[in-house]
């Protein structure tokens, strides 16, 4: 009888690891037992759509972006959408698995406008699709709930 017991207990405990040892999370994970980054770097076409704020609605715009990207630290450089003659810009971030989220600050229309991009880089591997948000402020107005829609494909 105790012979029985000791091999249920065992049978339990063994599909009770099977059940919670699997994952349905594809993120590849490193030695350490970490999310192994993503490779982001290269150029990057950027394009930005869906722009609303309290400021009103306003049309999309592209730029190119360049990334370089040591470990999960990532940097981000373009003239964004910033003043002509003012960039170009650097933002920085990070990846975190396949999620890369980059902060910039720049010049425009007279302002001053911090954006945070937030994008996810699809299985392919030369696309990545996400969102923005920002916020705007000049001299007499401010705009701080910015959203717009981003998709960015890979040049190189």
């Amino acid at each position: 009888m105790l012979k029985r017991s000791v091999h249920v207990v065992l049978a339990a405990f063994t599909g009770i690891a099977l059940v919670t040892g699997c994952s349905d999370d594809d993120s590849p994970t490193d030695p350490g037992g970490g999310t192994t980054p993503a490779s982001v770097a290269g150029t990057w076409n950027w394009e930005v759509s869906n722009i609303t704020s309290s400021c009103g609605n306003e049309p999309g715009w592209s730029a190119v972006v360049v990334i370089t990207q040591s470990g999960t630290a990532v940097q981000a450089e373009s003239d964004w959408r910033s003043d002509p003659g003012t960039g170009p810009h650097v933002g920085a971030g990070s990846v975190n698995g396949r999620e890369v989220s980059i902060n910039v600050n720049y010049p425009e229309a007279g302002g001053n406008l911090f954006a945070q991009h937030t994008v996810d880089l699809e299985p392919d591997n030369v696309t990545m699709v996400g969102s923005e948000s920002w916020t705007w402020f000049g001299p007499d107005e401010l705009c701080d709930d910015g959203t717009a829609t981003v998709t960015a494909t890979k040049q190189d």
